[in-house]
């Protein structure tokens, strides 16, 4: 202990800023109490800003909004300038990390922090949906796009569309007059063919956590078929992963609990979906 207190005592020069540097593979750097200790006192992002008020023995001293967070090994720490020379050799500079800039830094895809950093989101993808029909279900396919504004880190709002389509046959019912020997009989069969198209126009919020999100949307149902077609209230409840591929994309896989409600009918749809996520704008 005294040594580290000689190590570790404060500074005689000022505090440099620096970030969290994950190696490959690894999804955060651990805080550590002393150097070498087996007691983890924070769990630190990826990317995640820091101030650095000391180094020794392999380990960056830091702190994290004036509060001290700990010790982290000096392979996962880079300073954003100038070192003391006791420590240069301990801790690398940006300039001396083989990589233009700082976001590329950022290896994981669980930098969920720099994947919402941009202000707009668009979404292109596929989707599939196990749809309430009638009394019987089933799978269509479609597509689903999305725009997201990120107020910040953790909140964003959010507009969804979505499209699916199915070929189906009408049934056509036709009641016979009553047979003398008979109550009576129903005929059904089907008819020509036309395609049922199924819409969903929605908008809410959005909470990030992590790579994950949920979010709660709300909207309008919209089904088409054969000239006629009707409109009814419908929401999006449900949640995803979001993967960062670069700074400017990333992949998304979603998953929503999609009710209709129509007069006295609920009607209810589950739906999966994924695609490429296309961010601009820093905030």
């Amino acid at each position: 202990m005294f040594m580290f207190s000689i190590l570790f005592s404060s500074p005689v020069w000022s505090q440099v800023g620096g970030v969290i540097h994950c190696q490959e593979g690894r999804v955060g750097a651990m805080a550590l109490e002393q150097p070498n200790s087996l007691v983890v006192v924070r769990m630190m992002e990826c990317g995640q800003d820091v101030s650095i008020i000391g180094a020794g023995q392999g380990y960056v001293q830091i702190r994290i909004n004036e509060h001290l967070a700990g010790f982290v090994e000096a392979n996962q720490v880079i300073a954003n300038g100038p070192l003391p020379a006791t420590f240069a050799k301990i801790v690398p500079t940006a300039r001396q990390v083989p990589v233009m800039g700082r976001s590329a830094t950022h290896t994981s895809p669980w930098n969920w922090r720099e994947d919402y950093a941009h202000v707009f989101e668009l979404l292109i993808g596929y989707s599939a949906m196990n749809l309430d029909f009638r009394e019987d279900r089933e799978f269509v396919h479609g597509w689903n796009t999305a725009v997201s504004v990120n107020l910040n880190d953790r909140f964003a709002l959010e507009a969804d569309v979505s499209g699916y389509y199915k070929s189906r046959k009408p049934i056509i019912t036709e009641i016979y007059p009553p047979d003398p020997e008979d109550s009576g009989h129903i005929y059904w069969s089907y008819g020509e063919s036309a395609l049922n198209q199924t819409y969903f126009i929605l908008g809410g919020p959005r909470l990030n956590f992590g790579p994950g999100f949920v979010h709660a949307l709300v909207g309008a149902g919209i089904d088409r078929y054969d000239g006629t077609g009707s409109t009814a209230f419908a929401s999006a409840l449900g949640g995803g992963v979001q993967f960062r591929i670069n700074d400017r994309m990333s992949f998304r896989l979603g998953v929503d609990y999609m009710p209709i409600r129509s007069n006295s009918t609920m009607q209810h749809n589950f739906r999966t979906s994924g695609g490429l996520v296309f961010k601009f704008g820093e905030r």
